[in-house]
């Protein structure tokens, strides 16, 4: 590769890949992005809501922990500081929307408003702008990554009609590290996804405690049908059966006028579920590794390589 691929990174790739220890590990996988010529490219935006949100999952986990009465302080210590560490790195890759407009006028993001028809302020669309500002500067296309499966639904147009690239996940962005380079083998690979998954189960494990507390409050002698409901609950949710658990959680919100405490902090788990697609690609991702169904060439033979029976 002769040319820098370059590669735009959304909030949500960057927090959860940051909070699996896997995009800016300086043992690993930066070293992988810059000896095989990728260019990361960030919008101010992205990293205004990176250095907000990072520590969501951890700050979710504390008021869990408080409300069982087994919080410690000193547990968290650690990792938040090598959070604030691992973000601050990301800093040199940002282009700051100044930038843009001086080389393609203040109208520029209300044209790509228009153009994209997508109408949040967020993220998403600063790196949907972003990356058609980087894809006429450089005359080439490239790929956008982001977990947020309901922007990747909205944007695809946009970055189809207008040629820009790829809209791709954090899973995507390993896999094409893994056929990549030789360094990055299948225990690594699947040691990633397993960090990957985990995070992305955390909202899962704290919206369990939290439906085990409010099976405890509201017993089956004087809450039957509820208590039926969070007892599902707990079951689907110990298998990750996130589609019936939307089910489950629509049916107690009919409860709301009597239940609104639970409904409002159950409702607010609902970014957990627009990630179930992204487990289910980790799952299918770690069968394919493990049965060798993802080409890889050995660079380090003379053969183009094998692939699994």
């Amino acid at each position: 590769m002769n040319k820098k691929q370059i590669i735009v990174l959304d909030a949500h790739t960057i927090i959860y890949l940051i909070n699996s220890g896997i995009i800016y590990d300086e043992d690993f996988v930066f070293p992988l992005l810059k000896k095989n010529n990728f260019k990361i490219v960030l919008s101010e935006k992205v990293m205004e809501e990176a250095r907000r949100n990072a520590k969501y999952l951890i700050n979710r986990e504390k008021t869990q922990e408080q409300k069982d009465g087994n919080f410690r302080k000193d547990k968290f210590i650690e990792k938040e500081s090598l959070i604030d560490k691992k973000i601050e790195a990301y800093r040199s890759f940002v282009m700051l929307d100044s930038m843009i407009k001086q080389e393609l006028g203040n109208d520029f993001f209300k044209k790509v408003t228009k153009l994209s028809d997508y109408k949040k302020n967020n993220g998403e669309f600063y790196s949907a702008a972003l990356s058609l500002y980087l894809s006429r500067r450089q005359a080439r296309q490239l790929t956008f990554y982001t977990d947020d499966a309901p922007a990747q639904k909205a944007l695809s147009v946009f970055f189809r009609d207008q040629q820009i690239g790829k809209i791709e996940d954090s899973v995507d962005l390993l896999v094409l590290l893994f056929w990549i380079d030789p360094v990055f083998n299948e225990n690594k690979m699947i040691n990633y996804l397993t960090e990957l998954r985990s995070q992305l189960r955390v909202e899962i494990r704290l919206l369990e405690k939290s439906v085990k507390h409010y099976k405890n409050r509201y017993p089956r002698r004087k809450h039957s049908q509820l208590f039926k409901l969070l007892s599902e609950m707990e079951r689907r949710l110990s298998d990750y059966d996130l589609k019936r658990i939307e089910e489950l959680m629509r049916e107690i919100f009919k409860l709301r006028k009597k239940y609104r405490e639970l409904c409002e902090n159950l409702a607010a788990f609902d970014d957990a579920f627009s990630k179930s697609y992204l487990l289910d690609k980790i799952e299918y991702t770690i069968k394919n590794i493990k049965k060798g169904l993802i080409f890889k060439v050995d660079r380090n033979k003379s053969c183009i390589g094998t692939m699994k029976a």
